[in-house]
């Protein structure tokens, strides 16, 4: 079976193209490789239906597998295939994304995509790397003046108590109101400051664990996050995490620090992790909690900037907006991490790397303070009276639902949201095929089987339901 990625419309499918199929009848697909070397098929509409996405997106190219076949060097979609392209001769590699299994043809699997981006144009690029972690915007404050400090605290407040009130309202008509209030909030902070962007990739199976007993053990043990992962122009760090005698964080005592690149270089690792334990006192502060049973994880992470390229991709307006919505917890403000796939590119003396762009290929997982060892988000946290065990507008999108697999319960001109057999959940509308009301995603009709839930959550009673109900109801 294919390896594929869970994302919450459909899954993600990492391909190494073996050769592609374009002109023929039906769909354009290609051939390929997935990353445990075993052969799948991956069909995406034409290159026309994609175009008249283009707005929709805010994106100068949309995909196809005919643009993906062009390998001209001026092709910026363009991605290299072979007969032999695979995990153990990587050359070019897919990310489709928005994508769903339709059948096998033999023991190949199918799969329809909705959209694809290449992580890999060729084996002179470099590699993708995959992990958990988030996007980060630096909004580089330091360059603003007091004033423009203080409005931008202000604007940053505002945001986040919208957001909260925008969970609660949802798409009530003063939950539409606040999302215009919000937009206006997001375009003044754009337009106060010209941010960067950069991606924290979190490693926790490199966790150093002690109880909280001395500073000196935590020092080394930030020092060595950093050097370890300050390389190439990456930027080494840490977040530092104390639990209490229950595995609880204590976000008062937690936090994170990372090295900052000065006049070319990378701060040294003692620089950074003096900084972070005597500003604001945070070394008295743990040294007030020795010995009472507390425990401190000290986790790697690792920052890769965006180059002048990927900055000026997400500082579009639509993009920034869906990096808020994104690694946003709406409730309190929070970083939310997800599983990752980072496309990757070299400054042009080839001495450093750069983000290009990052891709998130499933649902939220928590907040980075969660993660355990072995890249499960287990500790309990809370944070503004919201408790985050887990991303819990995700899980409650699942939850909170009725669902079915009875089509006789389809209503035509309906959506709907399907849930597959991994707990994947994704859009549909019902349309009328052959007399029969089908699921239908991406122009692709589902066959039986999948689970449906109206948009609502509940489905409306049959006729003869509500007057069984009724019967039941009287005295």
């Amino acid at each position: 079976m294919a390896e594929s990625l869970q994302e919450q419309d459909g899954v993600c499918v990492v391909a190494y193209p073996q050769e592609y199929v374009i002109g023929q009848d039906g769909d354009d697909y290609v051939l390929a490789s997935d990353p445990s070397g075993s052969l799948i098929k991956v069909s995406m509409p034409s290159t026309a239906v994609m175009d008249e996405l283009r707005s929709k997106y805010d994106v100068d190219h949309t995909p196809s597998i005919a643009r993906f076949s062009d390998t001209r060097d001026s092709n910026p979609m363009a991605c290299q295939h072979a007969p032999d392209n695979g995990p153990e001769n990587p050359q070019g590699q897919i990310l489709f994304q928005q994508s769903f299994l339709v059948g096998y043809e033999g023991d190949v699997p199918h799969f329809r995509a909705g959209w694809g981006s290449v992580i890999c144009k060729n084996a002179q690029s470099l590699a993708p790397e995959f992990g958990i972690g988030y996007m980060e915007i630096d909004y580089k404050k330091h360059l603003l003046s007091p004033t423009e400090k203080s409005e931008f605290t202000q604007l940053e407040q505002s945001f986040k108590a919208i957001n909260r009130k925008l969970f609660a309202a949802g798409d009530s008509p003063s939950g539409k109101k606040l999302q215009e209030e919000l937009k206006l909030v997001a375009r003044r902070m754009d337009e106060m400051t010209n941010p960067a962007f950069r991606a924290v990739m979190l490693h926790p199976e490199e966790t150093v664990s002690m109880p909280l007993s001395g500073i000196k053990n935590i020092e080394r043990a930030m020092e060595h996050a950093v050097e370890r992962y300050s390389h190439q122009g990456r930027l080494g760090g840490f977040l530092l995490r104390v639990t209490d005698e229950g595995g609880r964080v204590v976000p008062g005592l937690s936090g994170s620090g990372y090295a900052w690149r000065k006049g070319g270089q990378t701060q040294e690792a003692s620089e950074v992790s003096r900084g972070y334990l005597y500003a604001m006192d945070r070394g008295r502060a743990l040294k007030e909690y020795q010995g009472q049973g507390y425990t401190v994880d000290i986790v790697p992470t690792q920052r890769i900037s965006c180059g002048p390229g990927g900055n000026n991709t997400y500082q579009r307006p639509a993009q920034l907006d869906t990096l808020r919505k994104m690694y946003m917890d709406k409730r309190t403000g929070a970083t939310l991490a997800y599983p990752m796939a980072l496309r990757l590119a070299t400054t042009r003396d080839f001495q450093n790397h750069l983000l290009a762009r990052a891709y998130p290929v499933g649902p939220a997982m928590g907040h980075p303070l969660q993660v355990d060892p072995e890249g499960s988000f287990s500790y309990p946290l809370k944070l503004d009276g919201a408790d985050l065990s887990l991303a819990d507008q995700y899980k409650n999108m699942r939850t909170n639902r009725e669902f079915s697999t009875d089509v006789e319960l389809l209503v035509e001109g309906e959506s709907y949201r399907v849930r597959d057999s991994r707990g994947s959940e994704f859009n549909a509308t019902c349309e009328s095929i052959n007399g029969e009301n089908q699921l239908v995603v991406n122009g692709f009709a589902l066959p039986e089987g999948f689970e449906f839930s109206p948009k609502s959550g509940r489905f409306d009673k049959k006729p003869e339901q509500a007057q069984t109900a009724e019967m039941k109801a009287a005295p």
